[in-house]
């Protein structure tokens, strides 16, 4: 599970904070807008082995940008 919060978009990249659960902490990610791919991905300190965090972030940012997903300030994405 992670949250995504401050979601943002401009020309080039969809952007947001990304917070692990159980983390007070927050890291990074920004995906290309024409590539959907990761540009930049980081996690709070002793979270670095969450690396599956930023591929499902990923995935409800090019959601969003579809339009699959209305944008928001916040999401909350979980898996199994």
């Amino acid at each position: 599970m992670v949250r995504l919060t401050s979601i943002s978009k401009n020309d080039n990249v969809i952007k947001c904070n990304i917070v692990p659960k159980d983390s007070k902490k927050k890291g990074a990610l920004e995906v290309d807008i024409k590539t959907n791919e990761i540009v930049s991905y980081t996690l709070p300190t002793g979270y670095e082995d969450c690396i599956s965090h930023g591929h499902h972030a990923k995935r409800r940012l090019i959601q969003i940008l579809k339009g699959e997903k209305p944008m928001r300030d916040e999401y909350l994405v979980m898996w199994y």
